[in-house]
């Protein structure tokens, strides 16, 4: 609705997250490709911190996400049963087509 959560404006049954961003354009710092070069080099000597445990190795923000990601591609997203029925009942009700719908999950 492009309203903000300001009080004059009702929430219903909205979720409030709180956010502070700050929006720099790396730009002007200096030479781009100076930064970038600083940046991956600072990221390789944090990673290459011994890992406190070895089945989780240290990473940089971002690394998460993106292991996830190929995760994710690579073996599928796995849906518990119950949201599993919620999506064929949501198809259902919209009268889509259940084969195709339950092809996604093989």
């Amino acid at each position: 609705n492009g309203k903000t959560i300001q009080p004059d404006h009702e929430m219903q049954g909205s979720i409030v997250n709180n956010i502070f961003g700050i929006i720099l354009d790396p730009a002007k710092f200096g030479d781009l490709s100076a930064m970038r070069k600083e940046i991956t080099a600072y990221a390789d000597y944090v990673t290459a911190s011994p890992a406190q445990n070895a089945d989780a190795p240290v990473l940089v923000p971002g690394q998460p996400e993106h292991l996830s990601a190929e995760e994710r591609r690579t073996h599928g997203i796995e849906v518990d049963a119950t949201t599993w029925q919620q999506l064929r009942d949501s198809a259902d009700a919209l009268g889509l087509d259940r084969a195709a719908l339950e092809a996604l999950s093989s």
